[in-house]
């Protein structure tokens, strides 16, 4: 019988503790969905009865005075109301005793159209679309006659499946945060002994012969049977091996953190500048449109700015310190977002989550580059790219469910107590920092000027990099929101359409990846993922509702899964000349510098668009910017080709 593989070990570990959690958050959402759905109906049928006794006092009380029933006046102004008050209502109506309809004020039922209740229809289904709750109007002579409230059937169904969804969420959010639990825990439970012993075997061979057979054997039996022991490994002076250091082992104790790091930020995704346009305030020389996109804005400006110094520091302190400094000033920003009181207190709250935030992803990549070579380098960023994909599926989904079930300010709060969580993690896990021989070569002007001088590579930033980051933080993160808002859809239904990004890229951008390195021509997916993006803003267009938004953003995952990977590899192909001479991740740092500034200048761009031209011109808008800047990229590397020396020909 052959010996399992690592891989297949960990596979069918998974695979049993998933479809355990499975069952059981399907049974347990199935069941609360039934409690509810039992529940809900006699709940309803409770409030109107509430809200059918606030109506009656005053009715009862003008009998009380002898005025003829059938002669009150402001009844239907009473009844309208109480519906503006209460969204679930759709008709109330007072009849006499025989069910002659005297008073009434929004939609009947078909059958009572004529004007006349029919005996016994209440507490029952007043025709099919209805759900009907009786009340007595008492007089001093006795019951003058009957109110009618009725509930919209509809507003039944649209509340179970508000619930349906709701369970939903909770459960992938669930499933994701079991995975992430589960990823760590497998890794230290059963790859960390596994490692311990290969550590042991190697200093036993420190005093051995220069082949190290136990080391050598123990690296082979597990590198069979765990698939955990592929990292590059580490050797003294005479070349014996020491003791190798697993990527995914070590990465996953910066994986976790990450997260809830960013789980934490992403909580709020759904809802922020609804959030901001509750604490607006006019500021001299922006519009409103500007104001409700300056958070956003300055948090993608600061976290462009503050992570070349960040990586500087990083160096000197330790990934460790760097990212506990980070996570706590965002765990304070967003507790303090929270108390926010006006539109200047809540800027300096999001510059500090933002200043955080930097540090915090510098820290994470400068872990992947500590704990990796160039041979695992790839599978590192694979492991802290999922975290972070992995948080902006989950956050924006419950950070919309929780708005709605808990309000904006205390899902600020929840964010900071996950932010607080993974700095608990860091200090209980993660150990002192590797030596590091390296050190971060500063990005000087001449740096850049020397990049920029590259006309394909500017081209690149221009008609690739910047609008796929104008379009994410313009429309994605700042009008989506707004829009959806206006057309009354719910946080909770927010948080699911922006969810809906994050499960295209983290489904595409692989299969995207593979294909671009299988074909090459890798402008032509950033040109055509551009293209993609762009034209999905357009059928709003045709009608403004909540399915086009939703049309909108999966054509915007679709797109940027086309072309974020290839649009990485590219960097490389057409700055081969420039990686040698100034190194590759001087040159990146450039490309991320003006990326994000890109970002930054999202909301502003489609701010100025909105104003101008409202909610569905301004999506179209910077769809048409998107799409054109993909053909003019295409057009651009057709007719300048690579000069010689300059850039390295596939």
């Amino acid at each position: 019988m052959k010996a399992a593989t690592g891989s297949g070990l960990n596979a069918r570990l998974f695979a049993i503790t998933i479809v355990a959690l499975l069952v059981a958050s399907l049974a347990v959402s199935v069941i609360a969905l039934r409690l509810f759905e039992r529940n809900l109906v006699p709940e309803l049928e409770s409030k109107a009865q509430t809200i059918g006794r606030s109506v009656l006092a005053p009715i009862e009380k003008a009998l009380g005075y002898r005025i003829p029933y059938e002669k009150l006046r402001g009844v239907d102004d009473l009844f309208a109301a109480a519906m503006r008050d209460n969204g679930e209502l759709r008709y109330i109506a007072a009849t006499d005793r025989q069910g002659k309809i005297l008073y009434s004020y929004g939609n009947l039922p078909e059958n009572w159209r004529e004007g006349t209740v029919r005996a016994g229809s209440g507490g029952a289904l007043a025709g099919a679309a209805y759900y009907d709750t009786q009340l007595p109007v008492r007089g001093p002579d006795g019951v003058a006659g009957f109110l009618h409230v009725g509930v919209d059937r509809a507003f039944i169904s649209r509340a179970l499946e508000s619930m349906f969804f709701d369970v939903f969420i909770v459960f992938i959010v669930s499933v994701l945060i079991a995975f992430e639990l589960l990823l760590f825990l497998i890794t230290t439970s059963v790859s960390g002994p596994v490692h311990t012993l290969h550590g042991f075997f190697a200093r036993v061979d420190q005093g051995g012969g220069r082949r190290a057979p136990l080391s050598w054997l123990w690296g082979k039996f597990s590198n069979a049977y765990f698939g955990a022991m592929h990292p590059p490994v580490a050797t003294d002076g005479d070349d014996r091996s020491l003791s190798p250091a697993s990527p995914r082992r070590s990465l996953v104790f910066i994986r976790t953190p990450l997260f809830l790091f960013a789980i934490a930020e992403e909580l709020s995704r759904p809802f922020l500048p609804v959030y901001m346009r509750d604490l607006y305030r006019p500021v001299p020389g922006l519009s409103e449109e500007a104001v409700l996109g300056l958070p956003i804005a300055v948090f993608m400006a600061v976290v462009a700015l503050i992570q070349p110094p960040a990586g500087y520091w990083s160096e000197r302190v330790g990934r460790r310190t760097t990212f506990i400094t980070g996570a706590a000033l965002s765990c304070i920003g967003l507790a303090m977002t929270g108390f926010a009181g006006d539109l200047y207190q809540l800027l300096l709250w999001r510059i500090m989550v933002a200043a955080g935030y930097g540090i915090v992803f510098v820290a994470c990549q400068g872990y992947v580059i500590d704990n990796t070579d160039t041979r695992s380098r790839a599978q590192g960023m694979a492991i802290f790219v999922g975290g972070i994909m992995a948080a902006a599926i989950a956050g924006p989904a419950i950070g919309g469910v929780l708005a709605d079930r808990i309000g904006f300010r205390a899902t600020f709060i929840v964010g900071a107590g996950l932010a607080l969580l993974s700095v608990l993690f860091v200090l209980q896990f993660l150990g002192p920092d590797r030596h590091r021989e390296h050190s971060v070569r500063r990005i000087t002007w001449a740096d850049a000027l020397s990049v920029l001088g590259n006309f394909r590579f500017l081209a690149l930033v221009v008609f690739g990099a910047i609008p796929a980051k104008m379009i994410l933080t313009g429309f994605l993160f700042y009008l989506a929101p707004l829009y959806l808002t206006l057309l009354d859809s719910s946080q909770s239904e927010i948080g699911r359409v922006m969810m809906v990004y994050g499960i295209a890229m983290i489904v595409l951008s692989p299969l995207a990846a593979r294909l671009a390195d299988l074909y090459g021509h890798r402008v032509l997916f950033v040109a055509l993922g551009g293209l993609i993006s762009g034209l999905a803003m357009a059928g709003i267009l045709r009608e403004e509702n909540f399915w086009m938004i939703l049309w909108a953003v999966v054509g915007l995952g679709i797109g940027q899964s086309v072309s974020i990977a290839p649009q990485l590899a590219l960097v490389s192909e057409v700055c081969a000349a420039e990686c040698q001479r100034i190194g590759q991740g001087t040159v990146f740092g450039v490309f991320r510098l003006l990326e994000r500034m890109g970002a930054a200048l999202g909301p502003f761009a489609v701010a100025a668009m909105l104003k101008q031209w409202g909610y569905a011109w301004a999506m179209a808008g910077i769809g048409s910017i998107v799409a054109m800047a993909g053909i003019l990229l295409a057009l651009v590397f057709a007719f300048f080709p690579a000069r010689t020396g300059r850039e390295v020909q596939k």
